[in-house]
């Protein structure tokens, strides 16, 4: 298996809880749900599961966005709420991707220097992106595909197909590098991927969801770096 890693033509790479997340980049301030009213762990759980709209790109408006997801858990939250709500959101992300950048470019310039594709893979709204089309991690990267783009989200074949074309290569000659949320590692498992599961971020956060995610995980990291090791 270490083989498939060494002999891998392209690595891909997930990247909310993976490449970067508002707590483990230090970015400050209160969550969208704080602003709102709402309990965390409903508007994470909608934020994730139901708002399919959003990450297809059915949804691209920012206030709808919010809107949508709001009124599920209290459809009273007023208008000036969602607002604010929406507008902190798009300038939290924007300036955490903005700024992401070492270690983890460190870690990509070496993967590019021993001659590997590099893409990415992510499910993710219109809004929450906007910030990596300037950050400097990004110009590092061949091909990036966000599910709101491309209408497909993980674990969903097409959206990894998509990605693969986009760099000419196959499954079986590519690594997908993620959080495993989603059910991400089981859809590029499935497709032929080698997947590995990195912990860096999400052990922090929700230490609970490694154990389910382990099975479809050919290796598992717990620092970004440990990738060149592999």
């Amino acid at each position: 298996m270490l083989d498939r890693i060494r002999n891998a033509e392209a690595v891909f790479f997930d990247l909310f809880h993976t490449m970067y997340s508002h707590r483990s980049s230090g970015v400050r301030g209160f969550g969208t749900s704080g602003i709102l009213g709402v309990p965390q762990d409903e508007w994470n759980r909608l934020l994730f599961e139901g708002s399919d709209a959003r990450a297809r790109g059915i949804v691209t408006d920012k206030y709808e966005i919010i809107r949508q997801i709001a009124h599920q858990i209290d459809p009273s939250i007023p208008e000036s709420k969602i607002r604010e709500a929406a507008d902190y959101r798009e300038s939290r992300f924007y300036e955490g991707l903005a700024s992401l950048d070492a270690p983890k470019s460190a870690v990509i310039r070496e993967l590019k220097l021993q001659g590997k594709k590099i893409g990415l893979i992510s499910n993710a709204d219109a809004v929450e992106v906007k910030g990596w089309f300037v950050s400097p991690i990004s110009r590092l990267f061949d091909s990036v595909v966000f599910s709101y783009a491309v209408g497909y989200v993980k674990p969903e074949p097409d959206i990894y197909r998509i990605a693969l074309d986009a760099l000419g290569v196959s499954a079986e000659r590519s690594v997908f590098v993620g959080d495993g949320g989603s059910n991400e590692l089981i859809g590029a498992r499935k497709l032929g991927f080698t997947t590995i599961l990195t912990t860096e971020i999400i052990r922090d956060l929700w230490p609970e969801r490694i154990p389910e995610r382990l099975p479809y995980a050919d290796f598992v990291i717990d620092r970004f770096e440990q990738l060149i090791g592999l």
